[in-house]
């Protein structure tokens, strides 16, 4: 099967989670919209694996850097994520 440049919407909505050991958020009572429902297994299952690497903090960690989420508030267009980082050390440059 060849790719086509055709284009489609895909949605979702979700309810986020902290995990217990705060590095990361799951999702949890996912539901498509209609359009997304009528895609392949395949393709919602490669959406949730790359959206739950977004929602992972220990992706985003540099070296002496520890990152731990402590609150999502989540609003219409918006979601934000309180957290805390601890920092060995800052580097020099």
């Amino acid at each position: 099967m060849s790719p086509t440049a055709e284009t489609k919407l895909v949605a979702f909505t979700a309810i986020p989670r902290v995990s217990h050991d705060c590095s990361y958020i799951w999702l949890e009572n996912i539901d498509y919209n209609s359009e997304s429902a009528n895609f392949s297994t395949e393709v919602t299952k490669a959406l949730l694996d790359r959206t739950s690497e977004l929602l992972n903090f220990q992706n985003f960690e540099l070296p002496g850097m520890n990152l731990k989420l402590k609150q999502i508030k989540v609003e219409t267009g918006k979601m934000t994520l309180i957290g805390n980082a601890a920092i060995e050390q800052f580097p020099s440059n």
